[in-house]
């Protein structure tokens, strides 16, 4: 296959055709699993078997260190499903938050065991209901 020039107008599809090709592959590893896949994930079971069943997570998480005075995470390690540019973002921002209730997600201890498994549910609310805002009018 030839290649074509820089600045042409068949280099420049080329470009615009790659960047297509990896913004697709880029949004593909964002799919969740279906929430019956995250009932197959037991307390205990390691990251190579958690990663058998849901495969690749979309993100992996760190706890954050503990502050003085305060104790340890009892996770150290999060992987979450079906993450978008803003759970990427939140979660970087606030590792000790729990992910949005709509991303799936599993809570690893230091030993690399599964210590807790949140389960996607799509019907969630996009947005944190607030109780106390005013009602609309």
């Amino acid at each position: 296959m030839p290649v074509a020039a820089p600045g042409t107008a068949v280099g420049t599809m080329a470009r615009l055709s790659m960047l297509a090709g990896l913004a697709v592959a880029a949004l593909s590893g964002c799919q969740s699993r279906p929430r019956a896949t995250f009932s197959l994930i037991q307390l205990g079971m390691t990251q190579y078997e958690v990663r058998e069943v849901l495969g690749q997570p979309s993100n992996t998480i760190s706890a954050p260190a503990p502050t003085p005075g305060d104790p340890a995470m009892p996770w150290t390690t999060r992987w979450q499903w079906g993450d978008t540019l803003s759970t990427s973002a939140t979660s970087a921002l606030f590792p000790d938050q729990p992910p949005s209730s709509r991303i799936g997600a599993v809570w690893f201890n230091g030993a690399g065991h599964v210590v807790a498994v949140q389960i996607p549910d799509p019907s969630a609310p996009t947005r944190p209901v607030n109780r106390w805002a005013e009602p609309p009018r």
